[in-house]
């Protein structure tokens, strides 16, 4: 798997192998060493590089189509928020996807600097419709959040009250979601038992096993 990884990662990121698959299918099922490859290897000599401005087209399909000498650097950064379709006839193919746009953002990449790039890479060839499509999915990202947490439950609201008035206990304690619960972060949890026996409270810790363990 290792090796796996190195060939069709890095090495084809930095242009020195070229991978494949047939019909789709995933993983990809073959590789080559590129000419470049072949150089680094000192099997043969570096061939000159054409041009590299111009090779990055993106049509209404939102598929990038990337020439294989295109900018090491950009094919990179282009990987980073789309989703890699392989290599033919000297071609790499990215496909353009909301999840893609999104697991950009989750890596801190602005919808505006992914538009930006590829205005960029495709010398400002980027449909209109691409882009819009883009910041509308750019719009929904994070809008929803999920977290872990745990709910610290009590037999009444006083006793609530009680334990939201105690410091440091207080400062561990999040979202009040009714009179008689409330949210604890889950890296919080052993502070909170902790200060809950100090109380001289004796905290029933139900859920996952290991933390069934908390309270005995």
């Amino acid at each position: 798997r290792l090796i796996a990884h190195v060939i069709t990662s890095p090495l084809r990121w930095l242009g020195a192998a070229a991978v494949g698959k047939e019909n789709g299918a995933t993983p990809q099922i073959a590789f080559r060493v590129s000419p470049m490859g072949l150089a680094f290897l000192d099997l043969a000599s570096p061939e000159p590089q054409p041009e590299e401005s111009g090779t990055f087209t993106l049509d209404q399909d939102y598929l990038v189509r990337a020439s294989t000498n295109a900018n090491l650097y950009d094919l990179y950064q282009l990987e980073r928020f789309t989703k890699w379709q392989g290599e033919k006839d000297g071609t790499f193919f990215y496909h353009l996807t909301r999840a893609s746009v999104w697991r950009g953002r989750a890596q801190g990449i602005e919808v505006r600097q992914m538009i930006a790039f590829l205005r960029r890479v495709t010398v400002e060839t980027l449909p209109d419709e691409v882009a819009q499509a883009m910041e509308e999915w750019g719009n929904r990202y994070g809008k929803i959040t999920l977290r872990e947490a745990i709910l610290l439950q009590t037999p009444d609201a006083a006793t609530m009250h009680q334990l939201r008035e105690q410091t440091p206990l207080a400062d561990l304690l999040r979202e009040q979601l009714s009179p008689c619960t409330i949210l604890v972060d889950e890296g919080s949890l052993d502070l909170v038992v902790k200060q809950l026996k100090q109380m001289g409270h004796w905290p029933q810790v139900e859920g996952k096993e290991r933390r069934g363990k908390k309270g005995k």
